[in-house]
């Protein structure tokens, strides 16, 4: 019965022993990991996390169990179709005494917003590339009249960086006094 609650869940969950080993996973987990649930191998699921981020996990899993630190690690995993991006939540659960029994962890597929956010970042760089690169003057104001941004051609015009700008009134920082 707990088992089809479980699975029911819109995230993946896997719960460890005290020596790190699956004890159990419900089926979007096994999906996520391609864990075939009737693998001899409890762990098998490990060889599926990026070898890049493998280490960076083992490490967050042992301090759940040694130390009690919850952490959230974002991961990837290999798959035929391509990495998958995972937020993997790692939370240890306390025996009768001061170490951890085990951890639960939760196993969200956060690839679309991953892949959104890098489109972003390129957007933002290619932006920025050609904002530093025109010989005209642009500054961006933010709705309440502060500078978000200040391309290179000001910079030389004014003598002012834009990391001394960024953030201040346009009108004070811009506009003479007299």
């Amino acid at each position: 019965r707990l088992r089809a609650l479980f699975d029911t869940a819109p995230i993946g969950v896997v719960l460890t022993d005290s020596a790190g080993t699956t004890i159990f996973s419900n089926r979007h987990a096994d999906d996520l990991v391609r864990r075939d649930p009737a693998a001899i191998e409890p762990n098998a699921w490990l060889h599926a996390v990026h070898p890049s981020d493998r280490e960076r996990l083992l490490t967050a899993l042992d301090d759940a169990r040694h130390r009690g630190n919850s952490t959230t690690v974002r991961h990837r995993i290999r798959t035929a179709e391509g990495d998958r991006w995972l937020d993997h939540g790692i939370t240890p659960f306390p025996d009768a005494g001061s170490l951890a029994a085990g951890t639960i962890s939760t196993l969200t597929d956060v690839t679309a917003e991953h892949e959104a956010r890098e489109r972003l970042e390129d957007a933002r760089d290619f932006t920025d590339a050609i904002l530093d690169t025109v010989g005209a003057l642009v500054v961006v104001l933010s709705p309440d009249g502060h500078i978000q941004r200040f391309n290179a051609a000001c910079e030389q015009a004014t003598g002012l960086t834009s990391e001394s700008v960024i953030g201040l009134p346009a009108v004070d920082t811009l506009v003479p006094d007299d």
